[in-house]
C-alpha cells in the first residue's frame, strides 16, 4: 500500500471519528417557590415554623409553584477565568478601601441573580481550580438580541447581603478593557459586550420577571377568591 493510500485511510477514519456522536452530561434544574404566611414573634421563629411545616409535608410545592429552570453542562470545560475565593475578594476589597480613602470614586459594578442561575464549578483544565458561572435569564435583550441562556464568568461572586436567595458578581470597572466582558453563547461562541449595558439589560429583565410573577400570583388569588365566592353562593342556595 502506498503512503498516499495509507494517508487517505487515516483521513477517512479521522472524519468518521469527528462525525460520531459524543456523550454529554447536561444538568437540568427546576426551581419551585411558594410564599407561606405565618404568625411569629421573630423572623427566626417564623422560619422555624415553616421549616417544620415543610418537613411534615404540610407545605407541598407543585407545578403551579414553578419559577424558572436552568439547563447547563454538569462539567463545563470551557476556557474561562478561575474564581477568586470570597476571602481573597474581601482581602483585596479592604486594601482598595484603604487606598481610596478620601476619594469619592466608586469603581465597582454589581450584578445580582438568583442562586439557581449561579454556579461555582471545577475546572477540567486545571485541577484544583474553580470558576464562577452566571446564567443570563431567558428573555434578556441586549442590542435587540435575546441573550438568555448565555453565560458570563465573574472572578468575584458572593452571596447578596440584602437577599440571601441571590448571588452578586462584583466587577472593578477600571480594570476592564473598554469596559467590556465576554459572554458565552450556547453554541460556545464568545461575544464582547459592554458591562454596564449588560447589567441594565439583566436588571430590566429581572424587574419584568418579578412583575410577571406578581401578576400570575394575583391571577391565581383572583381565581381562588372567585371559586370561594361560587361555593359560598351554592351553599346559600341549598
Amino acid at each position: 500500500m502506498s503512503e498516499v493510500s495509507s494517508l487517505n485511510e487515516v483521513l477517512k477514519e479521522s472524519k468518521k471519528i469527528m462525525k460520531a456522536d459524543k456523550t454529554y452530561n447536561i444538568e437540568v434544574t427546576e426551581i419551585l417557590q411558594k410564599t407561606v404566611e405565618v404568625k411569629a414573634k421573630t423572623l427566626a421563629e417564623a422560619e422555624d415554623i415553616v421549616t417544620k411545616m415543610y418537613r411534615n409535608q404540610e407545605i407541598v410545592l407543585t407545578s403551579d409553584d414553578f419559577k424558572y429552570e436552568t439547563i447547563l453542562p454538569s462539567n463545563d470545560n470551557r476556557n474561562i477565568e478561575k474564581a477568586i475565593p470570597v476571602e481573597k475578594f474581601m482581602e483585596n476589597s479592604n486594601k482598595e478601601n484603604v487606598q481610596e480613602k478620601g476619594q469619592n470614586a466608586d469603581n465597582r459594578l454589581y450584578i445580582s441573580l438568583p442562586k439557581a442561575l449561579c454556579k461555582q464549578m471545577d475546572s477540567k483544565l486545571n485541577e484544583g481550580e474553580k470558576f464562577n458561572t452566571m446564567i443570563i435569564p431567558r428573555g434578556t435583550e441586549l442590542n435587540g438580541k435575546d441573550i438568555g441562556g448565555c453565560l458570563f464568568n465573574p472572578k468575584y461572586m458572593v452571596e447578596n447581603k440584602f437577599n440571601k436567595n441571590e448571588m452578586t458578581a462584583i466587577y472593578y470597572t477600571d480594570k476592564l478593557q473598554d469596559g467590556k466582558i465576554n459572554i458565552l453563547h450556547p453554541d460556545n461562541l464568545k461575544e464582547k459586550v459592554d458591562l454596564k449595558e449588560l447589567k441594565d439589560s439583566i436588571d430590566t429583565r429581572q424587574r419584568e420577571f418579578k412583575k410577571e410573577l406578581k401578576e400570575k400570583e394575583q391571577q391565581k388569588q383572583n381565581e381562588k377568591d372567585k371559586n370561594q365566592d361560587k361555593s359560598k353562593d351554592q351553599g346559600e342556595e341549598i
